[in-house]
This record gives C-alpha cells, structure tokens and sequence, in this order.
C-alpha cells in the first residue's frame, strides 16, 4: 500500500523534531541574537531557549534594570522609591525571567543600575562618571546629591541581589568582585543566611577580585564584604572553578582565602590573581585538591619556584599558567640562635617569622609536576625561575605557550628538559636566537609549531639582526623534523618566500596556517595548492586570524593580541574560482578567530553554560518581543 499524504506529513515531522535535550546543546552553540530569533518561532522552542537567552543578563545592562523591577513586591517597591527613584507602573510577564538566571555579577548590576538611573534621567548625566577611578566614599558621602545617588543605588543593589538569589533555580557562576568604586555590598545581604547557605552550597564557579584602598572605603562596606565572605567560607564547599583576586586589604581576606581552600571537595580549578603565595596555601591546596585539581593558574603574582614543588602531589593536573607574574623579592633571614630558634617572634597564618617565609613543609625540588600544558604570557622572570618551572614539569609537559621575554632561556631549557614537547606556540622576542632554536627543533619530536612575532614587534632572531624573519623561512624549515605535521606563521610572507619554503621542505604537513595583517590572495592560494597537490598530505589550511593591532613593547600591555581595533583595514581574499579549484587537494580551507597567543585566564575558566553575551543594542522591545 502506498503512502499517504498525511503519513508522509508524519514522517516529515518525526525527522525535524528535535528532543528537547537536543535543542539546548544546539542553542548553546548559538549567540544571544540568534537565540532571540529562535525563541520567536514556536512555543517549543521558545520554551527551551528563553531560559539559555536569560541565564547571563545582567551585562545586557540599563534595560534588563527596568524588566526585573517589574518582579519585585509591593513592600520593596515602596522601600526603593523612598529613596527618590520614580517607579513606572508594574508590566506583567509571560515568564518569570528572574528564575532563569545562573550567573551573576556584582559589577555588572553595579553598572547597570547606575546607566538605568542616567537613562530614566533619574540621576544627571552629570554623575556618568561618578564611580570612576577617583570616586572616594568618604568624600561622596559628604555632597548632598552624591549621597542621594549612593542611597539610590544601594536600595535598588540590595532588593535586586535578594531578587536574584531567592528566584534562581541554581546558579553556575557568581563574581562577587567589588572595589572602592562601587557602592558595596548592602549589609542586609550578609545577613540572610538561609538564603546565602542555599545560593552558595552548590555553588560550582565563584569569583571574587577585590581591590580595597582602605582610604577610600567607609568601615561599614569594608566590613560587609568581609562578612560576605565568611559566609562563603561556612557554605562554599562544592567549588569547581575558584578565581580570586586581593588587593590592598588589610582585612584578612587571604587568611579567608586559605580556610575557603581548605574546606573544598571538588576543587577543579584555581587561579590565584596579584597576592602572594604562601607554603601553606600550597600545602593545603595540594592536599584538599590531590584528585581533583586539573589548572593551576597565577597571575600578578610574584614568583618563588619553590612553592610550586608541591602541587607534584595533584595527580590529574593538566595546566600550569603564569601570566603577568614578577619575581618574588628575597628577604634577609637574621639567625637567632645558633640552635636556629627564634627570640621573642611569632609566627603568623602565612607561617612567617617577620617577615621571613619558612619553607620546611615544601616538597623537594625535584619533584615532577604532571601538568602536559604550561603558559608563559608576558611575565617578569629571571631564566632561573623559567628553568626550575620547565625542569619540575620536564617529560610531562606536551604543550607549551610562550608570550615572554627570555625566550632564549626557555628554548635551553626545553631542549634540556622537556624531550617529549609536541606543541610549542612561541612569539619571537629580541633574545630568540636562531642557532638556539634550530639546534633544539633539529632534534625534537615537535608535531606543531605556531610561530608569530605581531606582539613583539621583531622582526629578525637576535644572532641574524640582519635578516628578516620570514626570509629566514627557507632555512628554518631544513631544520624541522618529520614529525612536524602542523606549522603556522603569524607575521608578513611575500609568495616567494612561502614558495620557496614549501619547496625545500620534506612534504610531510597535514595542516598548514597563514596569518598576517595584509591578507592573503589567489597567488598564495596557487602555490599552496601545488604543494598539496605534490605532497597529498596536506588536509587543512586556514587563513585570516583576527589581527588588527600593531606590536607593542615586550614590558607592557597597551597592546594585547586580545585588543582588537573596531576598524579592520582592507585585506585581500581568495576568490571563490581559485578556493574551488585548490578545495580539490585541500579538503579543509576555513578562516579563523582563535588567537593562540592570548592571555590563557580570558579562556580557561568557562562553565559552557555562562558564556559570555553577545548583546549589544538588544533593547527591551526587542527582548519582549516574542
């Protein structure tokens, strides 16, 4: 019997219906706009992607302010306009947005209420930049209009985060990150411990950065952040991603710090950002976290190798990660006795004596760290600091990302310690040598190289300042091994150099990058394709990395590969006859966006779920709209 019309409807139907389970993780792939478009066309999948499109708001900004004080009751209404804020009329909604949240961000809501405020002409634009970096409290507090902002945002702050905490239905993410430019943390918050021990016992990603100068703070917001992170340290036992941050607090934050550590029971990633390490921070987290912890990250930091001998004792570490960090000043030991005791001096949590660090709990420095993959992003480091790190990680460590000084150095060190290396992501300084780097990749087992030199701005190894880089490309490829099946070069190669360092090389690449700020054309894409066309092994070439910056001085960060200008100057394309014609050979011709040679720490700590919004100029219209 033949088909039916309706039965052939059915099958038609049963193909494209997607379970819900499957729509999340293909709207999840999806940025905000583009799950706004998919929440209008059906009731189903509206029903599955307004709670992805609503578990980041907050940084959408003013206009998410004004939906979710449409939620808040009568009784915190009528608190909030006693302050002096005009209320519009309350707006029902199909849906209870507030619920669907998941990450949460103090600095955000902070900022969003205070351009909610100047948008509804509540405060005079005047007071924009109110909290920038020279707002100080103490001051604030004694203008009349700048304490009338103060009361208004704390009120909306306060009735806001308990809206927020009680609505939720489990949070993934929540950055309490605050500073002296902010109106604090209101006291009443820190006092709702029910609701504080239900947000924070399965808390997986928190993130505190402070940055207190107490001069500028009044006592009662420095006390209530202290309190808040007590409160953390009784309920947060179920982190996953730990990022924290001290600045300038005398108020025994670190000491919470370490007891938040020590009462862990899946600690799985821990950065640790601009305060010093001490032993028994890193004895406690080795210990808490010895199953558990696969990234270890710091930044800001200054360095004492020693300390790091004890995470040997984390079995499943993965990645190791210094970025921005300065050697550790050494302190003058005075002895005491000649029985080495101290007179009259105490030690204090950090397991000082004046200032001294005592290190005997350490592990030995020859101990081996697990970790495949170490980051080096622009830090400040001697070469015997950069030494110990490669020695104690040696023929664990897989990949390695160098953005730093001292290249030299860690080229040795590698070629000493790290036999085993298969990726190496290396941006050229002043102080890479050539004979250096190709006696050592002679006799590697490298399998990918990705060379750049856009953040350094150099443009020749420091033995042949006469010679460019990329004319220098022939010559360096006699000198790569047939186990390097992946290359990549980020800075400036003319058609002939390309040709000529292809031509003389062994045939072996499967994939093959192209990155520079000028673009590339059809003649580059003709020589490539005879290449794969002769070698047959070539499966991938991608193209046109988002670069628009110019090289900045190797000491300072005005200009990071993850700044990216808004303006893109004119770059040439292949043409679709010439992609046609070498897709032939090349199975895989794709551009690409990922930068390799980007901080680490903007990556490495995402819950899939709170990825960053893509949002700007969504209105509430257009959120409403469906």
């Amino acid at each position: 019997m033949g088909k039916t019309r309706s039965s052939k409807y059915a099958e038609l139907k049963k193909i494209y219906e997607f379970s819900s389970e499957m729509l999340i993780k293909i709207f999840k792939e999806l940025s905000d706009p583009d799950i706004h478009s998919c929440v209008l066309v059906n009731r189903e999948w509206c029903r599955v992607g307004l709670p992805l499109l609503w578990e980041d708001p907050i940084s959408w900004g003013a206009p998410i302010i004004e939906i979710y004080l449409n939620f808040l009751s009568t009784e915190q209404r009528s608190s909030i306009r006693r302050t002096g804020v005009i209320l519009t009329k309350v707006s029902n909604h199909i849906f209870c947005y507030p619920d669907f949240i998941k990450k949460l961000s103090y600095t955000e809501l902070h900022e969003a209420i205070h351009s909610w405020l100047i948008e509804r002409k509540l405060v005079s634009a005047t007071y924009q930049d109110l909290f920038n970096e020279s707002f100080d409290q103490r001051e604030a507090d004694k203008d009349e209009n700048k304490r009338t902002i103060i009361k208004m945002m704390s009120s909306l702050i306060c009735h806001l985060i308990k809206l927020l905490l009680n609505s939720s239905k489990g949070f993934e993410m929540i950055d309490l990150s605050t500073n002296y430019r902010c109106v604090g943390i209101p006291p009443i918050i820190t006092k709702s411990q029910d609701m504080l021990k239900l947000v924070f016992m399965n808390l997986p990603y928190l993130k505190v950065h402070t940055s207190y100068a107490d001069s500028r703070i009044t006592p009662d917001r420095l006390d209530s952040a202290n309190k808040l992170f007590t409160r953390m340290v009784e309920y947060c036992t179920k982190i996953q991603y730990l990022d924290s941050k001290d600045q300038n607090n005398e108020r025994n934050e670190v000491r919470q710090l370490y007891r938040l550590v020590a009462v862990q029971k899946n600690l799985k990633h821990f950065t640790a950002r601009r305060f010093e390490l001490w032993p028994n921070l890193m004895v406690t987290l080795a210990e808490t976290a010895v199953n558990t912890l696969k990234t270890f990250n710091v930044s800001g930091v200054p360095i004492d190798s020693s300390l790091f001998a004890e995470l040997s004792k984390c079995n499943v570490l993965e990645v190791l990660s210094f970025v921005r960090c300065m050697e550790k000043k050494t302190e003058v030991t005075v002895h005491s006795s000649s029985k080495g005791k101290t007179r009259g001096r105490k030690k204090d949590n950090n397991n000082r004596v004046e200032g001294r660090l005592i290190s005997s709990t350490l592990s030995s420095m020859s101990s081996i760290i697990r970790a495949k993959r170490l980051y080096f992003y622009k830090n400040k480091l001697e070469p015997g600091t950069l030494k110990a790190i490669l020695k104690m990680l040696g023929k664990n460590i897989q990949k390695l990302t160098v953005v730093n000084n001292n290249t030299e150095t860690i080229i040795k060190a590698i070629r000493k310690y790290c036999p085993y290396l298969k990726v190496l992501i290396l941006q050229i300084y002043s102080d890479t040598r050539f004979s250096t780097f190709s006696e050592w990749i002679a006799g590697s087992k490298l399998q990918t190289l990705i060379l750049g030199t856009l953040i350094s701005n150099v443009n020749s190894f420091a033995d042949r300042p006469d010679t460019s880089i990329c004319e220098m490309l022939a010559e360096m490829g006699n000198y790569f091994p047939l186990s390097l099946k992946c290359v990549d070069f980020d800075f400036e190669i003319s058609p002939s150099q390309l040709e000529l360092f292809l031509t003389r090389s062994n045939y072996v690449f499967e994939e093959l990058g192209l990155h520079q700020a000028l673009g590339l054309d059809d003649k580059y894409l003709r020589i490539i394709k005879t290449h794969a066309k002769l070698s047959r092994c070539l499966t991938e070439l991608t193209f046109d990395r988002v670069y628009w910056i110019t090289g900045g001085d190797e000491n300072t960060d005005e200009t990071d590969s993850d700044v990216i200008d808004e303006e893109k100057p004119d770059r040439s394309y292949f043409s679709n006859k010439s992609l046609l014609d070498a897709e032939k050979y090349i199975p895989t011709i794709t551009s690409t966006s990922i930068d390799p040679f980007t901080d680490p720490l903007k990556y490495i700590f995402k819950v899939h779920d709170i990825d960053e919004m893509d949002t700007e100029g969504m209105e509430r219209d257009g959120i409403e709209k469906w």
